[in-house]
């Protein structure tokens, strides 16, 4: 399953769904069928960005909202059934709501709310990454990014961790980094997937690497040990790093995962589907 950020194109907020073929290890195109996302409020911007599923079939979803709308529109995650249909809310910590008017005080940055969602069925959690730090207050921001996870049977936020905001080596695009998905590797341990974005006399470069993080008490502890700006067989086979935004695993063993790119709304980018094995 993938989620469509396209709010106002084609179809509005949506589910694509791809048969999977483990035994030769592709994606049957052929086999797409569309999810249309019923959100019940016809006034609500769907700027959806992550997705997750349960045992019981539902779909966990990620809407960064629209902080430019007057009044601003909040991020949310909500449930919704296989059809679509929204059911349920999360009820998120006060800390990433945007005040509704005047100059924004608090809460998420425009288009940069949870864009990693997860969830482990044999865990029984689901988890979510800010994109960028929260608006600590006027014209400031938090110095990390925040990691939020509750069990799946839980509407309630029932751990809130800091994560750094990341750094990549050889290039200055700090303020434009952010996490963009994750997977669950342990009740301890998360896979991690940072993008950053610079302009430069070649267009926009993106910038990306794959992360371990540690929980410790309130915070998390990365250790990044693949780049895909320096793996040469990538960019000898795919020519640029594209805009990667998503990860899930490939087999319940979690030994293998997909990585997935956002062809950014463009007619001469492609959507870029990559296959790993963890080690």
């Amino acid at each position: 399953y993938f989620i469509s950020d396209d709010h106002g194109g084609f179809g509005g907020g949506r589910i694509i769904s791809f048969d999977w073929d483990s035994t030769k290890k592709t994606i049957q195109f052929s086999s797409g069928q569309n999810i249309k996302i019923q959100h019940g409020n016809p006034k609500k911007v769907l700027d959806l960005e992550g997705i997750a599923i349960n045992s019981a079939g539902k779909f966990l979803i990620s809407n960064e909202g629209d902080q430019n709308k007057k009044p601003r529109q909040a991020p949310e995650i909500f449930w919704s059934n296989l059809n679509g249909q929204k059911l349920q809310s999360v009820n998120l910590p006060n800390e990433f709501l945007p005040n509704i008017s005047g100059q924004q005080t608090k809460g998420v940055q425009n288009n940069l709310a949870f864009e990693g969602l997860s969830s482990d069925l044999l865990l029984n959690k689901w988890g979510a990454f800010l994109e960028a730090p929260v608006v600590k207050s006027k014209d400031q921001n938090a110095d990390h990014l925040s990691y939020i996870e509750s069990d799946l049977d839980s509407l309630n936020v029932e751990q809130n961790l800091t994560y750094p905001i990341p750094r990549f080596e050889g290039s200055s695009i700090a303020s434009l980094a952010g996490v963009t998905d994750f997977l669950f590797v342990s009740e301890q341990q998360l896979l991690v997937l940072e993008r950053g974005a610079e302009l430069s006399m070649q267009g926009l470069q993106y910038h990306a690497q794959l992360c371990f993080a540690e929980k410790d008490k309130h915070e998390l502890k990365r250790k990044c040990t693949y780049s895909f700006n320096e793996d040469l067989q990538l960019i000898k086979s795919t020519q640029q790093i594209a805009n990667y935004e998503g990860l899930c695993w490939l087999n319940e063993k979690k030994t293998q995962f997909m990585v997935v790119s956002d062809n950014n709304f463009s007619k001469t980018e492609n959507t870029v589907f990559l296959l790993y094995n963890l080690n």
